[in-house]
């Protein structure tokens, strides 16, 4: 089983720490997803570049029904801001 890595804030992520991220998430899910690992490795990257922590990366994945860039910054930017959903939903009803 593999382990999440830490990366400090400053350092330059690498395809190394994305694989490890994607690897622990992998590893522990079940069923294994359709999206092949690369493009999910690519998300996670690019995730992690961002800002997000590797857990933060994790947890989206796990919440994301479809392994899409705006699947998961979506998820992830849900989960950092108090009622993102609802407060989402209360403006498409006002707009209607």
């Amino acid at each position: 089983m593999s382990e999440i890595v830490y990366v400090p804030p400053g350092q330059i992520i690498t395809d190394d720490h994305a694989h490890q991220t994607v690897q622990y998430f992998w590893d522990r899910t079940h069923p294994k997803p359709l999206t092949p690992l690369p493009k999910i490795q690519n998300i996670a990257k690019r995730a992690l570049i961002a800002g997000y922590t590797p857990e933060e990366v994790v947890r989206a994945l796990n919440q994301c029904r479809a392994f899409t860039i705006p699947a998961v910054e979506y998820q992830l930017r849900s989960s950092s801001i108090p009622n993102y959903g609802r407060n989402a939903e209360r403006v498409l009803r006002m707009m209607e």
